[in-house]
Parts: structure tokens; C-alpha cells; sequence
């Protein structure tokens, strides 16, 4: 990608991730306490049923632009920015060996690095980044998940933890037999995104030179194909769940032949291992992570854009939101994971939010701690009944403090040891 702006620097990402952070928390939180809600009885649900409005109020807010697709974009704005940086730092590393090797005459300024090796250094480099940022803490929370788990609910494990230790090594979302019947059901809720990520940056390093040739058109096109694998991903879910292949092919949502949709279907069943497996691929994400990359690659078109037309764009954007939502809902929300039109709003709030808003950059991100470590807590939550105490808005706020001190403290141990892991950012730098 480009070095001739570098006025994306003074932006505004912080502030959109770690609203996006907060929002996933909220979500995750009440989505839970709506479900419990239902088992409580009579009296308690309805000394308790203001609460639960304030929480669907506040859920409705925190998922106006899904933050999921906020940390898509944004990633894919600011790793395609690390990319380019890899690059640069790559072909200088790479230019002064040269030199190193050529010795100190006029043959050694003349000396050119291959385009090809930088350009497979610079990918190399970007990767390695991106693994020092990711595995080595994912491997130390899912050591402390175990823990506590080793303290709070012993009698459960089984030889399945085996298979959920496997893995971890590579970051990919399990959940052991023995703990589908714990609290939430789910060891990790978040791992998903993370390794969906993880595929997406190695696809970036793979493909991002070819990426950078493309013109907007061919961007557009790109984008077009991303947006149908993610409706084709759709569909083939929505004929899974209804169990009628060959109705679900006839129907307006899925005109695919009857064959893909058999072929997907199967993949994607929620009751196949395979299934699950296609869940956690990248390719019904695409769409969002490449919308970042790119806003990056055309960035000196689309900053300035910004800056003049910000908050008249996000201003619409909102509206756009709200209207459609509630005018075309089935339309809107159509598409894998959220609604296509709701996803290309929020990507389009990120980028407008990141370049209209203070450029204020926070001193110690620790959004990615947040995702790793906030689930923890909300399987104590459940197991010990706390989302439906007493003072269920005051133990949602406790909630809250204790994640995000959790993800502070976890972070500056994390740093203790940047000498042996020397990580950057998940989403930054």
C-alpha cells in the first residue's frame, strides 16, 4: 500500500475500540441475563422487569452498529497500515545487509533489493507481529481459564480437556463435552473472531501486494464476490435450520442450485463437526475486514472525504440505520452474522467516526485483554447467580469494572515480559 499520506495516524480507532470492547461485554452480558430472566420465577421477574427493560435498552444501543464489525474494519484499516510499514522497515533491513555484503564502495549504493524478497520478508515480518501480539497472551489466559476452572468446578473436567488444549495452540474456539452443561455453555464465547483474524492477517500478508494493484473497480468487484459468499453462507444456515433443502432452493433467500445447497448445507449444519469448523472460517467476514484494508489503500481519497463530509456522512449514516431497521428489518438484517445492510453501516460509521472525531489516542490499549478475559468472569456470573441478584444493575456494573481491571492488570504482566514476547497491538500498529 501507499506512503504518501501519512495523515491517517490522527485518528480516532482508540476511541471506536474500546466502544466496540464495552459494547461485545453488554451484549454478551444481557443477552445472558434475558435468558435467565425467563427461568426466574413469578415474583422475582416481576420485581425485576424495569431492570430488564433498562438492559434491552441499553443492549439496542450497544448493538446499533454491531461492534463486532467495527473490529473488522478497523483491523483491516490498521493491519494493512502494519503491512505497509513491514514492507518499508523490510526492504531498509534488507538494503543495509546488502550493503553490509557489497562492501563500502560505489557498487554498494548501487546494490537493489529483489522486489520479490522483500516483499516475502515484509509478509514475514507482518506475521510474525501479528503472532507474537496474539498467541503467546492467548496461550497464558487460557492457562489462567484453567485455573480457575481447576478451583471453581474440578469435578467436571474430563480427558476432553485434552482436546480443548489442543486447541488452543492454534486459537481456534472449543468448548470440551465436559463443560457444555457449565454456565454459558461455552469456555470462550470470543475465540471465533479471534482465529476468524488471525486468517484474515494471512491472507493480507499472502495477498496484500496484489490487492495494492488493484484499481477501484477491481476493488469493487472483489468487495461484490465477499458480499455474495457472505449470503450464500446465509442461506445455506437458513436451510440447515429449516431442514428442507429443496424448499429453501425454491425460495426467494436461496436461488442457488439445488446441489450447492445441498453441498453447503451439509457443511455448514450446526450438528457436523464440519459444520462448525465452516463457522469458524473467514469467509463470510471477508466483506468487513477487506473494507478496512480498503479505506486504507485509497485513504488519501477517502480521509480528506472524511474531514470534509464527516459528520454530515455519519450523521446519515445514523439515520440510515435507524430508518432502515425498522422500515425493510428483514431485508436489512439479511446476511451472515448481521444483515449486510447493517454491517456496510457500520463500516461506514467506523471509518467516518475515525477520521471526524478528536484524534485521541489511549496510552494502554487493552481491548484485546478485554475480549481474551471477559468471558471469564460472565461464566462465574452464571454459575454463581449473580446477573440476577438483589441488585442485578449493580452487579452488571461490577461486572464491568472487574473486566476491564482484569484486562489492565493482565496487560501490564503481559508487558513485564515484553522482552521475551515482543508483542504490538492486535488492532493497532
Amino acid at each position: 500500500m501507499r506512503a504518501k499520506n501519512s495523515d491517517y495516524r490522527k485518528n480516532a480507532f482508540d476511541i471506536i475500540k474500546i466502544w466496540a470492547a464495552i459494547s461485545v461485554m453488554l451484549k454478551h452480558y444481557i443477552r445472558f441475563s434475558q435468558v435467565l430472566f425467563e427461568k426466574l420465577p413469578a415474583p422475582v421477574q416481576d420485581q425485576n422487569a424495569g431492570t430488564l427493560k433498562v438492559f434491552q435498552r441499553i443492549l439496542v444501543t450497544a448493538e446499533f452498529f454491531e461492534p463486532v464489525i467495527l473490529f473488522f474494519v478497523v483491523s483491516g484499516f490498521l493491519t494493512a497500515a502494519s503491512l505497509e510499514r513491514s514492507r518499508q522497515g523490510s526492504g531498509t533491513a534488507l538494503g543495509t545487509e546488502m550493503r553490509a555484503h557489497s562492501g563500502s564502495g560505489s557498487g554498494a549504493l548501487k546494490a537493489e533489493v529483489h522486489p520479490e524478497n522483500r516483499d516475502a520478508e515484509s509478509a514475514a515480518a507482518f506475521l510474525k507481529k501479528r503472532f507474537l501480539r496474539i498467541y503467546p497472551e492467548l496461550w497464558l489466559s487460557s492457562l489462567i481459564y484453567l485455573a480457575v476452572l481447576l478451583v471453581t468446578a474440578p469435578g467436571l473436567l474430563d480427558r476432553s480437556m485434552l482436546k480443548w488444549a489442543a486447541a488452543q495452540v492454534f486459537g481456534i474456539a472449543y468448548t470440551p463435552s465436559c463443560l457444555k452443561n457449565y454456565a454459558t455453555g461455552s469456555m470462550n464465547g470470543v475465540l471465533w473472531m479471534i482465529f476468524v483474524l488471525v486468517q484474515m492477517y494471512v491472507l493480507l500478508a499472502v495477498f496484500g501486494k496484489r490487492l495494492e494493484r488493484l484499481k477501484p473497480a477491481g476493488w469493487l468487484i472483489f468487495l461484490t464476490i465477499c458480499g455474495v459468499c457472505n449470503l450464500l453462507c446465509r442461506s445455506a444456515l437458513a436451510a440447515a435450520e429449516a431442514g428442507d433443502i429443496l424448499s429453501a432452493a425454491a425460495s426467494a433467500q436461496s436461488r442457488m442450485p439445488v446441489i450447492f445447497v445441498s453441498a453447503v448445507t451439509i457443511l455448514n449444519s450446526h450438528n457436523s463437526v464440519v459444520g462448525k469448523v465452516v463457522e469458524r472460517l473467514f469467509l463470510p467476514y471477508a466483506l468487513w475486514y477487506f473494507t478496512g484494508v480498503f479505506c486504507f489503500r485509497f485513504r488519501d481519497t477517502v480521509i480528506p472525504f472524511c474531514r470534509k463530509y464527516g459528520w454530515l456522512c455519519l450523521t446519515g449514516t445514523v439515520l440510515m440505520q435507524a430508518a432502515a431497521g425498522r422500515l425493510f428489518p428483514d431485508i436489512w438484517s439479511y446476511g451472515y452474522y448481521c444483515g449486510i445492510g447493517e454491517g456496510l453501516c457500520a463500516a461506514a460509521a467506523a471509518i467516518l467516526a475515525a477520521f471526524t472525531l478528536p484524534a485521541v489516542r489511549v496510552k494502554r490499549d487493552i481491548t484485546y485483554e478485554i475480549f481474551l478475559y471477559h468471558w471469564l468472569f460472565l461464566n462465574l456470573w452464571v454459575s454463581y447467580d449473580l446477573i440476577w441478584s438483589p441488585m442485578p444493575a449493580v452487579m452488571l456494573a461490577a461486572f464491568l469494572c472487574v473486566s476491564i481491571a482484569a484486562a489492565y492488570m493482565m496487560q501490564r504482566i503481559y508487558k513485564l515480559t515484553s522482552g521475551t514476547f515482543p508483542g504490538v497491538n492486535l488492532l493497532h500498529r
